[in-house]
């Protein structure tokens, strides 16, 4: 049963039905189950989202109704609180859960019942609380969950009330609780469901088509129906169900009425569901009593059925297919976890046209939204229970926190009932990667049972990453289809083989890294970069991760074996947390900040939404509309050879650059052996690639299929960032504040290049709506999600927003500092408008030089009301030749044809600002040829080439070391240019690099082909490719001498050359007999290069000659070689030369910069924004900047006085760029004067007057009111009080008042005004006064005012002098309320003050359980209990626990001090001997960077990892293990370092290592001793009494293994090392290194086994009885006690005289339940309850004690001086008609106290009773309040 429903009253009818599973799974049919929205059904279902409540802390009796919940955040469900939060790295959420905190949330909500609810079921369905969820419903409790990814709802008929209601609902999550971001809070929908007490169950029918396949050759659909109705209407009913099947349109194509709740329903022509047409029905089941609908529920569901074969795969609907899947986490990026429907469905649309056709809900359960839109997309959906089982993988998951073992099955359940009449849904997976626990095997099959009793047809799966070991190859015989995680192609065939009635499939593969806009050379295989923390995007092989593979290795084996049902790519989308490969990595950024990653790498679309290159290889592999991508970006160093990659789906492409052919590649088409087509290279890739000399311009691809043109994509070379550049998704959403657009943020230059490493600071304004979210992609920032401003990363960033409601057009605007502003548009949908209207022409821009006409666009985009856009032709306004002439902008506007709204387009025009100086560095004696172009630089802060003519500088100006500054003159402006180059030597410092790619190729003689291949990087031993030089002559003629050359245009720095032989089969070379290598001296001549070394390598299919020499400056160099084989060639095909060269400055940084000739204040070369204010009188500024390092620098000024001055800096090297901008501003003149006045400074009592203020500056301007602060200085404040611009004449008398004014920064005082109020004309008596409330802590004296506020019978109040009474120090010696009097003169009315006295009454215990030898972890803060009812989490101090207490089984205490609180919490432990295996800690989690593993020394290709895969294998097949084969060394040794994100310390006490063993001297050691690290002394100690046993185990005719167990005391460390030593002929290897930490199973009872009071336990106690009530005598409150079983906590909260009622709460020794008892202490005297009154001069009192909800008492005192006749009411009411009535009369003297009651029958007809207090004259002097 459901954890929230009630068990119902009569269950119709409720059968599953069994079937037996064969080899070949078939599913047939099936959809979904959700309650029909309320503009379908209102009687149905209501949306229960808008305006809740919300705080984040844990506030005490937040769950009462009448709680104050005024100061609380009001917002709309879903919500996700940690989203909002700042990065928080000291977060127990760590690394690998975003750095975002969790914690403690309350929600409340107040609703009233219209009349159709009254006297109906209601329950409140929420979809998913994150984590744990407890629900009240006016103050009572109505139900828990654990699992924050369940649907779960609460019954609250029985808790309703006909007025106001409140839901409060508490939420903790505690962390970390997951390995990835769970986001906190109510983060999916919630809905109300009213029916009448009669109807159809949640998720209560059940629809299937077994036949359907056969039905199908029919033309027809037997639909089968189950449906539950449930029946609490306390009697017998005559039911019959109307059931319907509806058409996508709404039409009826099928229906059935039956007294039977088993219908068969036939559906003739009907449609299937599938990946291309997903139609859907809705089943219509109508409940029908006496011929009247008491209920109709909707079901939407499919007509589909699914195969799943051992051999053939998998099919839908008889058509076979792949399953092209990917894994997505729940997180929405800057959204968090909070369900949005736009957002989930924009991911899917993203997915499915990447070619996507299949989901996995990694790693629980789906929002039923994200159903519902698989469903309507049609996207297949895996649907996952679990991340973890019984074993935790977090401290505080969901077997962490122990919820697993009490509610899996359960969780399980709600899941598949949710949805199991969806017909995208056809897997249940019930587990990923479990981590090892002896009751995996049962937790399995009680999971598989779970699902199926609920629903048989569909398989059920799990993603096992344990697929070698015993205990993962049972779990896959135990489900129905087997999910690999990251199995090698090789286990695959294997279990195939060994199982040929396994189904099987990928359902975890990938984990490609990838960052956006990232390019790492790929001829280098670099994919990751630890300094810049990110990846490339590149598909290379991933070192990095192990368990990783690229896209083409994932695809290539799925798609060539049509065993393999598919594949489910790590992951579609990025997601926060696990940010592999950089776990425990950090940066710092040019801010100075430490910067840590927060996501994830993994995804092939970037938190942002904005796709990685890698989606677009994924569309060409899984789709068929023609495509081309082209990457990377266009923006590199001159010459610099790049690898282009191109991913189509297409049969060649062509590339272009600045329109010249570079040639066409193409792919081969191949097919596979069961007939799949698909294409690749003969090299077998599946992309497409050329190396291209960067030049600057366009680089397009041209794809074609037989010929024709079918695609095009480009890259262009930016210019300078220039704008910000805004594209929404959609210009036109819903205005209900839910709906969102997502835009696009652009840096962009003048001609709208996004410019690729831009990194700009956006700040965002929006008006009309709000900002969802802000995002870049960039998982190495800590940039907050919810802000107004973001970064871009590699030019993009994303903007996320949506209405405020107001309805109107929401406008953005996106500014950065230097760049043109961004803006857009989005318009809201009108429901009531049906026409298609024209709402905006997107505006346009143009750049154009100076003096030159600007080229507009001959169309113009239209946006119209149904969000589509279409061209539209324009004719532009003449524009004037001056507008044109001066640099600036201005705006032109153009006509359409239709409509009367004009298009406007935005002319920049630009001119030159600036030469653009050149730098770069020389060596010294090497004469610098300089450029023949140079960059002239426009306003807009873009490059133009032109030709320069530099004056001649003598050669011998480059002899000596220092700066060569050049001039030069450019005829396109008087502008010089300038040249300044650094002459510096070697010893300055010099870069290593190859820089035979920098020369030409030569050669004695060419047999094949030319030399040009030996430098041109590419090393290729054989024909694929044949890129190699040779001096082939013919089969019968070889050459006996010959050499290959590398020179150069001048002469370079060299010390040693690499030579690249290649002599495999295809390429028949041989190495040369003898080779030399030679250089040109300075006279011509070739000399040997001196003190030569050579070394060789022998490599498959070619060997690698080395030779290393001194250095030698030269412009030619020789290898010289000979060959005496007679019947072979020589063939290179590669040679490097290590150069040096003077190493140019990589520094982009500036020394300072001055404007005006002074340098800027607080200048840092790290720091790149300064905003300066000058004096208002300034001419216009001048801004200087001096350069680092010879960097090059452009200042490139504002257009106008005040403006950003641009100062460009480029390095030496060329490869860094930065951008300063300096803000000048002209500050506002000072302020001058403040004058204030008033119409008369002779003033009446009780009446007001306006002042004025008039206040200038320093230029007799005047200033604004808004921009600068007034603080009056009044003499006497009891005379006059100003407010608002308002003076207010408060009593008789003269005061001073003056004014103080401050305006940027500088303070005046006004005039003085001297006012004088006379007396009113009348007399006025105080009546009253307003409350005072103060609180003390217990024993100390309270603190009262000198003056209270006297209200009197007219006019103004105004403040008095107080005498307060004496107080008796009895008072505040202990804990409650109690009022003084106090004495003001001229009145005898006395002012009260109501005194609290607090102090601390309870502080909580705490238990817990630990294994005997390991020290318990105590909880850092316990809860401390007020006597005013606040609870405070405080930190506790634990006393020193010695290890002997933990060293014997039993239980002992520890005292824990809390700093400022008397009293202590007490910690009871138990310690155990019993315990069962826990914690796998030698083996690596995906995800996480621990453990650690390093030994002395490994041999090439027995990796050390190989020790901690979970792969035992003693044999070579498959060859898995780690050895220091050939290492003589007689000592050797491994060390581990233990953890998960970071190093952690566990216990230790035993360690099993696997041996494996040859005859060729592979096994164990001699010896072995294991030392672990002491953190405190911080060294190596051995562990004591060390034991060992061994046995040995089979492996093959030459191999076996030996399996040691070592013993030893137990220890508690964060590293192991283990000593060995072994024979200098034989080594030791190892295949696997177990050891586990121990775990204790904690109870879970939370159950008092006695109350004491005063010693004497209670009478006829009963544990699972929580109220009580206890009479007793005299003023002491009794003392209680309890205790409880199973070393339960418990904790005391006495009562108190303010509060009578004591609460005991227990916790369970796990921590995982909890239980509250009270008990209602009684002495017979009054207790009273304080009413609100309307009437100050009365004090209203409820007596609680002496009260019924239908017979009150009151007590009423009277303070005014005259008697009081007071009327009571008490009435009943039934659905909000008054049932019967009570009245009683009271008269109070003056200065005196009454008692008042009455009583009205309590009978079944009254629901509620509510009282009233009226006077005689019925003016009320209460509320109308509810009295239950």
């Amino acid at each position: 049963m459901s954890l929230f429903y009630i068990i119902p009253d009569i269950i119709m009818w409720k059968k599953f039905l069994k079937i037996k599973t064969a080899i070949i799974i078939m599913l047939i049919s099936l959809l979904c189950s959700f309650a029909v929205s309320a503009a379908d059904n209102k009687e149905r279902s209501i949306d229960f989202n808008d305006s809740w409540k919300f705080i984040q802390s844990d506030v005490n009796s937040a769950e009462s109704k009448n709680y104050n919940d005024s100061s609380w955040k009001t917002l709309n469900l879903p919500h996700d609180w940690s989203i909002g939060l700042n990065f928080n790295t000291n977060s127990r959420a760590g690394q690998t859960a975003g750095f975002l905190d969790g914690g403690t949330g309350w929600y409340r909500k107040t609703f009233t019942l219209t009349d159709d609810m009254k006297n109906k079921h209601i329950t409140v369905d929420f979809d998913g609380v994150m984590a744990v969820a407890t629900v009240y419903i006016n103050g009572n409790e109505v139900g828990h969950n654990y699992y924050g990814y369940t649907a779960f709802s609460v019954d609250i008929s029985d808790y309703i009330t006909d007025g106001e209601n409140v839901i409060a609902v508490k939420v903790v999550n505690r962390q970390p609780s997951s390995r990835w971001y769970t986001g906190s809070g109510i983060y999916r929908n919630v809905k109300m469901t009213v029916t009448d007490m009669i109807y159809v169950d949640t998720n209560g029918t059940y629809i299937t088509t077994p036949t359907l396949e056969e039905d199908l050759k029919e033309n027809k659909a037997q639909v089968n129906i189950k449906t539950d109705i449930i029946n609490k209407s306390g009697s017998e009913k005559d039911i019959t169900l109307n059931t319907k099947i509806l058409g996508k349109e709404g039409n009826t194509v099928a229906e059935s009425t039956d007294k039977d709740f088993n219908q068969t329903i036939t559906v003739s022509n009907p449609k299937l569901w599938s990946v291309d047409n997903p139609y859907l029905y809705t089943a219509e089941s109508n409940v029908i009593i006496d011929g009247n609908i008491v209920d109709t529920y909707k079901t939407t569901f499919g007509l589909r059925y699914t195969k799943f074969d051992a051999n053939e795969g998998f099919s839908l609907n008889g058509e076979y297919m792949k399953l092209k899947g990917v894994c997505l986490h729940h997180d929405l990026g800057a959204l968090g976890a909070a369900e949005n429907t736009r957002a989930i469905e924009r991911q899917l649309d993203m997915m499915k046209d990447m070619g996507v056709n299949a989901i996995r809900s990694s790693h629980n359960p789906a929002s039923k939204t994200m159903v519902e839109l698989c469903n309507k997309k049609g996207l297949m959906l895996i649907e996952e229970a679990f991340d973890m089982w019984s074993m935790r993988k977090t401290n505080y998951d969901y077997a962490g926190a122990g919820y697993f073992k009490l509610y899996a099955e359960d969780d399980a359940k709600k899941m598949v009932e949710r949805d199991k009449n969806d017909p995208c849904v056809i897997m249940w997976s019930i587990g990923n990667e479990i981590t090892w626990a002896e009751d995996n095997l049962e937790s399995a099959e009680k999971l598989i049972n779970a699902v199926k009793s609920v629903d048989t047809t569909r398989p059920v799966t799990m993603n096992e990453n344990h697929y070698t070991t015993e205990q993962g190859q049972q779990l896959m015989d135990m489900v129905d289809v087997v999910g690999y995680s990251y199995a090698p192609d090789s286990q695959y065939v294997k279990d195939h083989k060994n199982h040929p009635d396994w189904v099987l499939f990928g359902l975890e593969i990938g984990s490609h890294m990838e960052s956006r806009g990232v390019y790492y050379d790929p001829t280098q295989k670099k994919q990751v970069d630890y300094d810049e923390l990110q990846c490339t995007a590149y598909d290379i092989q991933q070192p990095d991760v192990r368990w990783g593979e690229t896209v083409a290795e994932g695809w290539k084996f799925d798609r060539d074996n049509k065993f393999v049902l598919g594949e489910f790519v790590w992951t579609g989308f990025d997601y926060i947390g696990e940010p592999t490969p950089y776990m425990n990595y950090s940066m710092t950024d040019i801010d100075g900040n430490t910067i840590i990653p927060k996501s994830s790498y993994f995804g092939i679309v970037d938190t942002a939404g904005i796709p990685k290159d890698s989606y677009y290889l994924y569309q060409s592999q899984w789709t068929d509309k023609p495509m081309v991508h082209i990457l990377p970006h266009w923006n590199w160093d001159n010459g610099e050879k790049v690898q282009v990659w191109a991913y189509t789906n297409a049969d060649e492409v062509e590339l272009f650059l600045n329109g010249k052919s570079l040639g066409t590649k193409k792919f081969e088409k191949k097919t596979t052996d069961y007939g799949m087509e698909y294409k690749e290279t003969s090299d077998g890739d599946i992309y497409l690639s050329w190396e291209v000399p960067f030049e600057e311009g366009e680089l397009k691809a041209v794809a074609y299929i037989d010929g024709k043109v079918v695609a095009e994509d480009f890259v262009k070379t930016a210019g300078s960032a220039q704008s910000v550049k805004l594209t929404p998704d959609r210009r036109v959403i819903d205005g209900d504040g839910k709906d969102l657009s997502f835009v696009t943020v652009d840096i962009v230059d003048n001609q709208g290049v996004v410019v690729p490493n831009a990194d700009n600071l956006v700040n965002f304004e929006v008006e009309n709506g709000e900002i969802a979210g802000v995002d870049n992609g960039n998982a190495a920032t800590f940039e907050r999600y919810q802000d107004n401003k973001r970064k871009a990363f590699n030019g993009k960033a994303m903007l996320i927003v949506k209405s405020d409601g107001s309805g109107k057009p929401i406008k953005i605007t996106a500014s950065s500092s230097g760049l043109n502003d961004g803006k857009a548009t989005v318009y809201l949908s009108d429901e009531n408008v049906q026409d298609k209207t024209l709402l905006e022409i997107l505006p346009t821009s143009v750049t154009t030089k100076k003096g030159t006409e600007p080229s507009l666009p001959k169309k113009v985009t239209a946006v119209y009301s149904d969000g589509t856009e279409s061209e539209l032709d324009v004719t532009w306004d003449s524009i004037a030749k001056e507008k044109y002439n001066t640099a600036g902008n201005f705006t032109v506007e153009g006509a359409l044809i239709g409509t009367e709204q004009k298009a406007q387009a935005v002319i920049y025009v630009i001119d030159i600002v600036a030469t653009e100086p050149f730098t770069d560095v020389t060596e010294v004696g090497k004469t610098y040829t300089l450029p023949d172009t140079v960059n002239l630089v426009y306003s807009d802060s873009s490059k133009v080439k032109a030709n320069v003519v530099w004056e001649q500088v003598n050669s011998s100006a480059y002899d000596t070391e220092g700066i060569v500054t050049v001039n030069g003159t450019v005829s396109e402006t008087d502008i010089p240019a300038k040249a300044y180059i650094r002459v510096a030597s070697l010893s300055q410092g010099y870069t290593e690099t190859n820089i035979a790619r920098e020369g030409k190729a030569g050669a004695s003689y060419t047999g094949d082909g030319s030399a040009e291949p030996i430098n041109d990087g590419v090393i290729s031993y054989a024909n694929s490719p044949k890129n190699r030089w040779s001096n082939w002559v013919s089969k019968t003629e070889t050459r006996t001498e010959d050499y290959v050359s590398i020179s150069w245009d001048e002469k370079k720095t060299m010390n040693s050359a690499k030579i690249y032989f290649a002599t495999s089969s295809q390429a028949s070379g041989v190495v040369p007999d003898s080779i030399s290598v030679t250089y040109k001296d300075s006279d011509g001549k070739y000399q040997n290069v001196p003190n030569v070394t050579e070394n060789s390598e022998t490599v498959s299919g070619g060997t690698i000659t080395t030779f290393a020499f001194d250095d030698i400056t030269t412009d030619e160099i020789r290898v010289n070689m000979t060959n005496n084989s007679g019947s072979k060639c020589i063939c290179v095909t590669e040679i490097e030369i290590n150069g040096k060269t003077i190493k140019p400055n990589d520094s982009a940084k500036l020394s300072d910069i001055k404007v005006n000739s002074i340098s800027v204040d607080g200048f840092k070369e790290n720091q790149y924004n300064y905003n300066i204010t000058l004096p208002f009188d300034t001419s216009t500024p001048e801004v200087i900047a001096y350069s680092k390092d010879n960097a090059r620098i452009v200042v490139v000024p504002s257009t106008t006085k005040s403006g950003i001055y641009k100062i460009m800096v480029t390095s030496e090297s060329r490869l860094i760029s930065t951008v300063y901008n300096v803000s000048v501003q002209i500050e506002n003149a000072p302020i001058k004067s403040a004058e204030i006045s008033v119409d008369s400074e002779n003033i009446t009592e009780d009446e007001t007057y306006d002042i004025s203020m008039t206040v200038l500056d320093e230029l007799n301007n005047n200033i604004s009111k808004s921009a600068y602060s007034t603080e009056y200085d009044i003499s006497n404040n009891k005379v006059v009080y100003i407010k608002d611009g308002k003076l207010y004449a408060l009593s008789e008398g003269s005061t001073k008042i003056t004014a103080k004014v401050t305006y940027m920064g500088k303070t005046v005082t006004s005039n003085t005004l001297n006012i004088n109020v006379a007396k009113a004309d009348y007399d006025k008596v105080i009546i009253g006064f307003e409350n005072v409330k103060v609180s003390t802590d217990v024993g100390n004296a309270p603190i009262l005012p000198d003056t209270v506020t006297a209200k009197y019978d007219r006019g103004f109040s105004n403040e008095v002098d107080v005498v307060w009474d004496n107080i008796d120090k009895e008072q505040y010696s202990k804990y409650g309320k109690f009022t003084i009097s106090g004495t003001v003169k001229g009145t005898d009315i006395k002012p009260k003050a109501e005194v609290e006295v607090v102090g601390v009454i309870a502080v909580q215990n705490a238990s817990t359980g630990t294994i005997i030898h390991e020290k318990p972890e105590l909880p850092e803060n316990v809860t401390v209990y007020y006597s005013n009812g606040e609870q405070v989490e405080k930190k506790v101090e634990w006393e020193d626990i010695s290890e002997d207490m933990y060293s014997q089984t039993g239980e002992f205490t520890v005292k824990g001090d809390i700093e400022g609180v008397k009293l202590n919490s007490t910690a009871t432990v138990r310690v155990t001997d019993e315990y069962i295996r826990g914690l796998d800690l030698s083996a690596r989690k995906n995800g996480y960077h621990y453990p650690e593993i390093t030994a002395s020394n490994t041999y090439s290709g027995d990796d050390i990892e190989y020790a901690i895969n979970e792969i035992i294998s003693y044999t070579n097949s498959p060859k898995d293990r780690w050895s220091d084969y050939k290492d003589s060394s007689e000592n050797v040794w491994i060390e581990f370092v233990l953890g998960y994100e970071e190093e952690t310390e566990f216990y230790l006490d035993d360690v099993t290592i696997h041996y494996f063993k040859d005859k060729y001297g592979s096994g164990a050691p001699n010896t072995m001793q294991i030392q672990y690290w002491d953190s405190a002394s911080e060294e190596w100690i051995d562990v004591n009494n060390q034991s060992e046993t061994s046995e040995n185990v089979d492996g093959d005719s030459n191999t076996s293994g030996i399996v040691t167990t070592y013993e030893f005391d137990k220890v508690k460390t964060s590293r192991l090392r283990f000593n060995m030593t072994k024979d200098t002929d034989k080594c030791v290897a190892i295949t696997e290194i177990k050891f586990y930490s121990d775990y204790m199973e904690k109870y879970d009872t939370d159950t008092l086994d006695d109350i004491k009071i005063n010693g004497e336990s209670i009478a006829d106690f009963n544990s699972d009885i929580f109220n009580y009530e206890f009479e007793y005598e005299g003023d002491k409150i009794p003392e209680i006690t309890a205790s409880a079983t199973d070393n339960a906590a418990v904790t005391v909260v006495p009562a108190t005289e303010d509060n009578p009622t004591a609460k005991i709460f227990v916790v369970s020794e796990s921590g995982v339940n909890t239980r509250t008892y009270t008990i209602r202490m009684n002495n017979g005297k009054e207790r009273l309850k304080q009413i609100e009154s309307l009437d100050d001069n009365l004090e209203i009192y409820l007596v609680e004690n002496e009260s019924t909800e239908n017979a009150p008492k009151f007590k009423i005192i009277n303070h005014s001086d005259n008697a009081q006749t007071i009327r009571l009411y008490v009435a009943g009411y039934n659905s909000g008609r008054l049932m019967d009535i009570s009245a009683d009369t009271v008269q109070i003297e003056p200065s005196g106290t009454q008692y008042v009651s009455t009583e009205i029958d309590n009978n079944d007809r009254i629901q509620e009773y509510k009282f009233f207090i009226w006077d005689n004259n019925n003016v009320p002097k209460t509320q109308s309040t509810t009295l239950r």
